[in-house]
């Protein structure tokens, strides 16, 4: 660990640390609205119908209100966003509920799928499935999972996927250039779309194009740290595929960007895969007898990325870096 610190310029250890809204994320409500609303389309007069007048919501727009929660409530509500203003995955108030959604996570990534569907079976039936939000996400747990047990084939996965996000966001508003404000269950949506798309499609090239317009800025302005669990899901499937293209310095970067934020915030799921991505990333350049400006070590590679799975009980990724560390080595 000390070694991975250092290599990153991040203290191994701190004697005073705190910070806030980090999990959740930072946004102006008052941006928020502008910009989804302009995502899908919607005139001022059809967002605000039944709800406030048009003068209220251009001030609100341009920030020189801050308008009653109750009619905010309703605009959010309108633009496909939990109406709570929380940005918790789930609408409950069942505390329960957040911690069987980590359970159910942690199963999902060591493909314990078993486990994951009887915690999804355990959720269904604490939270309630009228809220748009809500629904969502069981219906995007319930078809990742049949696709992990391989009931569906590409093309019914991606229509069940695209029927789950379309019910709080059309799949062409995303793909449209633009602002983009998407929940953190829209960004898993779309990312879970991906891994079945025809990879040499428009839509795939569209969606990589509009992630990297999406936090490239909060990259640029140090502003990472208010997004880093969605920025670490989103980008790390986004730099897999870049490296697929031959797009190494793009894709290295993303991996790094996400192993020194993991680091800084004393958080563990994606340093492990990340680790990995830069030592395949200088593999297959080296491969292609491109240089990599630093000497390969591959036995200290796959060993760091072995214990930090282990750190973070991702026992599948222990065992496959394991593989791979026997296989590399040879």
């Amino acid at each position: 660990m000390e070694s991975v610190y250092a290599k990153y310029s991040i203290p191994k250890t701190t004697h005073s640390y705190c910070y806030l809204y980090i999990e959740k994320g930072v946004a102006c409500v008052n941006d928020v609205i502008r910009i989804r609303r302009n995502m899908l389309g919607m005139s001022r007069a059809e967002l605000c119908q039944g709800i406030c007048d048009q003068k209220t919501l251009v001030r609100l727009e341009n920030k020189k209100t801050n308008s009653q929660k109750a009619v905010v409530v309703e605009l959010f509500e309108r633009l496909g966003l939990a109406g709570t203003l929380s940005r918790t995955v789930l609408v409950t108030e069942r505390p329960e509920v957040r911690r069987l959604i980590s359970r159910m996570r942690w199963y999902n990534i060591n493909f314990e799928i078993d486990k994951a569907e009887i915690i999804l079976a355990q959720i269904k039936a604490l939270v309630s499935a009228d809220k748009k939000c809500n629904l969502q996400f069981l219906m995007q747990q319930e078809v990742n999972l049949q696709g992990q047990r391989q009931e569906l084939d590409d093309e019914t996965y991606c229509q069940k996927m695209q029927e789950a996000l379309e019910l709080t966001l059309p799949f062409k508003a995303f793909l449209k250039k633009g602002e983009k404000y998407l929940t953190y269950q829209e960004q898993i949506c779309i990312q879970n779309l991906m891994q079945k798309m025809n990879k040499k499609g428009d839509d795939f090239r569209n969606c990589m194009e509009r992630f990297e317009e999406m936090y490239i800025p909060i990259v640029e302005g140090e502003l990472i740290e208010t997004v880093n669990e969605r920025y670490g899901f989103v980008m790390r499937y986004v730099q897999s595929e870049l490296e697929g293209l031959g797009k190494y310095n793009q894709a290295k970067r993303y991996a790094e960007n996400i192993i020194t934020e993991e680091l800084r915030s004393y958080r563990m799921p994606f340093i492990a895969r990340c680790l990995y991505a830069c030592w395949r990333n200088d593999t297959q350049r080296r491969g292609h007898g491109i240089l990599t400006g630093r000497m390969l070590d591959t036995k200290t590679e796959l060993t760091n990325c072995i214990r930090f799975s282990r750190l973070s009980k991702l026992t599948f990724d222990e065992s496959y870096f394991k593989e791979m560390l026997q296989h590399g080595t040879k």
